[in-house]
């Protein structure tokens, strides 16, 4: 279960980390926070709905996952997390450094967004192929 809530958690710190460039302000914070749990409650009503889980969902063990997530509880976050990466740490984190440095700016700024996207499926794959599968199912882009 602890592993499930890792996916719920992990797609509010993409999204954190995709609105973390503009300055931080309370309102700016409020927003992300705000933005986190509309993510997660569409996520969990994907999850919680048979008719598409059924549709997009070819296996049995994926399902069990999906079900298990959609069985969870959200709607009391315990924590809310903001992760900023320096542009440096994406470039030690996913490849080497000195690769990276070389490339035209305009490549960098597309593959720092990339790396930021993947974290959440990176994380997954700790999970296994099953748990890769059963998220990708649950991914919402707005």
């Amino acid at each position: 279960m602890k592993k499930y809530f890792t996916f719920i958690v992990v797609f509010m710190i993409v999204l954190i980390l995709l609105c973390s460039c503009s300055p931080q302000t309370a309102n700016t914070k409020a927003l992300l926070y705000s933005k986190g749990l509309d993510l997660i409650q569409k996520v969990d009503m994907m999850a919680e709905s048979d008719e598409y889980v059924s549709l997009v969902n070819p296996t049995t063990e994926a399902s069990d996952i999906i079900k298990e997530i959609g069985d969870s509880n959200y709607s009391d976050p315990k924590s809310v997390y903001q992760v900023t990466l320096s542009k440096e740490s994406v470039a030690f984190i996913f490849m080497d450094e000195q690769k990276f440095n070389e490339l035209p700016e305009e490549l960098k700024k597309e593959l720092e967004k990339r790396s930021i996207n993947s974290i959440s499926t990176r994380i997954n794959a700790l999970q296994g192929s099953t748990s890769i599968l059963a998220t990708s199912f649950l991914v919402f882009r707005g």
